[in-house]
């Protein structure tokens, strides 16, 4: 399988590291039909990522500017007026709502993705796969009708 073009060289490295994993699992029910999904999974994955690193900078900032708010003393820069710290504060608090929410979209494409490739627990559980090599099981009824009627 190879990764869409339009993925970052981050996220093929990914894909290339799931598609190998995919392409090992006993049931080979991975085909070229699935790179979509699977890059698109790749790609959320790695958004998430970043998402979760700005969301945990402006949370970062948000305890400092309230530090600074709550006690002024302990800072060791200049202090600037407090209705300025306030107003940092809520863009900071508001980067923080728009980093999660951005997250949660990720994590939800990503699930779904994952749900369909079957890189979950449960999905795997639910995977039925295609037995090549199995042969036919036998019919209790068909055998004992074939006991009596041989005699």
């Amino acid at each position: 399988l190879k990764p869409p073009d339009w993925l970052s060289d981050p996220a093929k490295k990914l894909f290339k590291s799931y598609a190998k994993q995919l392409l090992d699992f006993p049931s080979g029910i991975i085909s070229t039909l699935d790179v979509g999904t699977l890059a698109r999974y790749c790609d959320c994955e790695l958004s998430y990522a970043e998402a979760s690193a700005q969301k945990s900078f402006w949370l970062e900032v948000c305890h400092r500017r309230l530090e600074a708010i709550c006690c002024p003393d302990a800072l060791a820069e200049p202090k600037p007026n407090p209705p300025d710290l306030e107003e940092a504060y809520v863009k900071a608090e508001k980067e923080v709502d728009f980093w999660s929410s951005q997250m949660v979209k990720f994590e939800k494409i990503a699930r779904s993705c994952a749900t369909e490739m079957g890189m979950t627990v449960s999905s795997r559980c639910r995977l039925v796969v295609p037995k090549s090599d199995a042969k036919e099981e036998a019919d209790p009824l068909a055998e004992l009708q074939k006991m009596f009627l041989s005699g």
